[in-house]
C-alpha cells in the first residue's frame, strides 16, 4: 500500500514537472526561432519560380542562407492558382528543422464568395513536434486574407495526425530547396559536412526510411510523371518518381542530359501517392535530391 501510495505520489509531481519542461522549451524554442526569422532577412536571399500560364498556377521558391551556416536557413514556397494559394515556410537551424508555418487561402467561384485562410505552425525539437498552433477566418470578399490579428490556439499534441511523416515532408522540403543552392553541395564536401535528412539508427516512428545509394545516372523519363533513372554500383536499375516537393523539375531537366553516365549519390524514399492512373493510392519509390560525384 505504501508502495502504492509512493508510485501516486510520485505521478501526480512528475507530470506536472514534465509538462512545465516541455513548456519552457517550447518558449525558449519559439524565441529562438523568432531570431532566426529576424536574423534571416539581412541573409543572401535566392530565388527560384516557375508558371504555367494555360493553367493559371505560379510557384516560387525562396531561400535566405545564413553566409556562414549554409544549413542554416528560412525557405518559403508559394503555391498560386486561380483559386488562392499555399504558402510553406520552413526555419532550420545546422540542418535540423525547427519550425514549419502552413497559410492556406481559398475563394470559391462564387459570386460574393468570402476567402477563408487558415494557418497552422509546428515546432520541431530533435524530430519530435512539441508545439502546435492554429487559426482560421473567414473574410468578405472585400477585405486583404490577413488575419494577423486572430489568435493562435495551441492544438493537442495527440491531435495532430501523422506528426512523424510531418516532420520528415518538410525537412526534405526545407533541404531541398537549401541544397539546390548552385555550389552548395561542393563546399559542403569539401569540408566534410553532410545534411542528415534521417539517421538510420534514430528514426522517429512511423517515418519512411531514407535510403542513400550511389551510381550513374541513365537520365530523366518523361511521361504522366517524372522518374530519375540510374544503375546503381550493383548493377541494378533504379527507377525514381519526382514530386513538386523534391528537386527543382525545370532545373534538372535542363542540365539532365550533359549528366548522364556520371556518377551520382541520390536520397530517396517510398511514399504512398495519389496516381489516378494506379486507381487511388500506391506506394512509389520516391526522390528525396541527388548530388553529383567528381
Amino acid at each position: 500500500m505504501k508502495l502504492l501510495s509512493g508510485v501516486i505520489l510520485f505521478t501526480a509531481l512528475f507530470t506536472p514537472l514534465a509538462q512545465a519542461e516541455s513548456s519552457d522549451r517550447l518558449t525558449t524554442l519559439v524565441k529562438e526561432v523568432e531570431a532566426l526569422e529576424n536574423e534571416s532577412a539581412a541573409w543572401p536571399h535566392f530565388v527560384l519560380s516557375k508558371s504555367d500560364e494555360e493553367g493559371g498556377y505560379v510557384q516560387e521558391r525562396h531561400t535566405w542562407q545564413h553566409p556562414e551556416h549554409r544549413l542554416t536557413a528560412k525557405t518559403r514556397v508559394f503555391d498560386y492558382d486561380d483559386h488562392g494559394e499555399l504558402t510553406i515556410e520552413t526555419v532550420m537551424k545546422e540542418g535540423k528543422l525547427l519550425y514549419v508555418l502552413k497559410r492556406r487561402t481559398n475563394t470559391p467561384f462564387t459570386e460574393n464568395a468570402k476567402t477563408s485562410v487558415t494557418e497552422e505552425r509546428f515546432y520541431f525539437d530533435n524530430k519530435k513536434l512539441i508545439g502546435a498552433f492554429a487559426k482560421s477566418a473567414s473574410l468578405p470578399p472585400d477585405q486583404k486574407p490577413d488575419i494577423s490579428g486572430v489568435k493562435n490556439e495551441e492544438l493537442p499534441l495527440e491531435q495532430v495526425k501523422n506528426s512523424g511523416s510531418l516532420f520528415l515532408t518538410h525537412v526534405r522540403l526545407a533541404l531541398s530547396n537549401t541544397t539546390r543552392i548552385p555550389g552548395l553541395m561542393d563546399s559542403l564536401k569539401k569540408e566534410d559536412e553532410s545534411p542528415v535528412l534521417v539517421d538510420d539508427e534514430d528514426e522517429p516512428t512511423g517515418q519512411p526510411k531514407v535510403t542513400q545509394v550511389v551510381g550513374t545516372f541513365k537520365g530523366i523519363e518523361e511521361g504522366d510523371y517524372y522518374h530519375w533513372n540510374m544503375t546503381t554500383e550493383k548493377g541494378e536499375d533504379l527507377s525514381l518518381y519526382i514530386w513538386e516537393a523534391g528537386p527543382d523539375i525545370d532545373s534538372l531537366l535542363k542540365e539532365a542530359d550533359q549528366h548522364v553516365d556520371k556518377k551520382c549519390r541520390v536520397y530517396w524514399t517510398k511514399q504512398s501517392r495519389n496516381i489516378p492512373e494506379a486507381d487511388g493510392n500506391t506506394e512509389v519509390e520516391e526522390l528525396v535530391r541527388y548530388e553529383w560525384i567528381k
